[in-house]
């Protein structure tokens, strides 16, 4: 756990180093669901030290990674600490977007891009986007391919007919942001995409599952038919609260229903 005022980068990085490291080994976390959550508050501590290295940022999104490949009953608490692995993560972006830097990862489970968009070079919209090859068989869950999950300056380039999911920002939403004092020239955008649910499943029991009769065994898990993708645009000091009129986030998703 980092805490004191005097904690120095170093630390950070390798207190962040450790978790990724612990969380790699997926059998020792199952053994005992409580280091699953030394792992999610430790993590929660470093994101808190407010680091924007990448040598921080990287880690966190490893151990973001790593827990996405755990069973969801081995999470104690379901959605409360999906949540807050979540939140750590868009945490420790936040952190890192207050350097002058961008970056972009995609791991097995995770694709994360955190840029500086110039408005300007943006076409109708900005979007983020994971697609399949011309005749590759479409998957909805299973391992993020980088050169299959990406950012397009313009979300009309984006072929919808091998999109697997995907998020569009319209250009009139950054210029909110300058608006509001950013610089048109650096407007800080993320975006997130989560190959499985993992993080997002209900702890308590779904209707379903409260109306089955007790002599019926079989089980109703309510579960996210998709991949999940969000897009984060903010500063320390600014929120976009209402959308322009005419100026929807447009997302769209392939599931397996």
């Amino acid at each position: 756990t980092i805490s004191g005022e005097n904690t120095t980068t170093e630390e950070v990085v390798m207190s962040s180093e450790t978790i990724a490291e612990i969380s790699d080994d997926e059998d020792f976390l199952e053994e005992d669901p409580q280091r699953i959550e030394l792992v999610i508050s430790s993590l929660e501590s470093v994101v808190g030290a407010g680091e924007a290295s990448i040598n921080v940022t990287e880690p966190v999104v490893r151990t973001i990674n790593n827990l996405m490949n755990l069973e969801q009953d081995f999470l104690e608490d379901g959605m409360i600490q999906g949540g807050r692995a979540v939140a750590a993560l868009e945490g420790q972006i936040t952190n890192f977007q207050t350097s002058d830097g961008n970056f972009s990862t995609v791991l097995d489970n995770v694709g994360v891009t955190a840029v500086k968009i110039d408005a300007r070079s943006v076409g109708s919209s900005l979007a983020y986007a994971n697609i399949f090859s011309e005749n590759e068989t479409p998957l909805i869950v299973g391992a993020l391919q980088e050169g299959n999950t990406r950012l397009f300056s313009d979300g009309d380039a984006i072929p919808l007919e091998r999109t697997a999911t995907s998020i569009s920002v319209p250009t009139t939403v950054l210029e909110l942001l300058g608006g509001a004092g950013v610089e048109l020239t650096a407007v800080p955008v993320t975006f997130i995409i989560y190959g499985n649910d993992v993080l997002f499943r209900p702890s308590m029991p779904t209707e379903a599952e409260e109306n089955l009769e007790e002599e019926d065994n079989s089980t109703v898990t309510e579960r996210v038919a998709s991949q999940i993708i969000s897009a984060i645009l903010r500063t320390e000091d600014t929120n976009i609260v209402n959308l322009p009129p005419g100026s929807p986030v447009i997302t769209t998703f392939l599931t397996n229903l």
